[in-house]
């Protein structure tokens, strides 16, 4: 007789694949003091030197140093990134 950890349920099902959840890259400018967002292509293709990093806003950005914290957030950039996933859920 088969125990009841031999049955599969719903939650024995494969889950079906999504994709993965990009998530922009922050990089602070060295000249403004302030923080971008760019998409990981961009901070990719910008270790070429002859490549200049652009943010999602549209602007070249110099990198500071990594340990640079920034004074603000550039708004533009805030606005074009993806919701947060709780605020996509429909409400029931």
């Amino acid at each position: 007789m088969a125990g009841r950890h031999s049955k599969r349920g719903a939650r024995a099902r494969i889950p079906e694949q999504r994709k993965p959840y990009r998530r922009p890259v922050e990089l602070v400018d060295a000249r403004t003091k302030q923080a971008h967002l760019l998409t990981l292509t961009a901070y990719e293709a910008g270790f070429d030197p002859h490549v200049a990093y652009v943010a999602l806003c549209g602007a070249e950005v110099l990198p500071a140093c990594l340990a640079e914290p920034g004074r603000s957030y550039c708004g533009t950039c805030r606005s074009k990134t993806v919701p947060s996933r709780t605020s996509t859920r429909r409400r029931r």
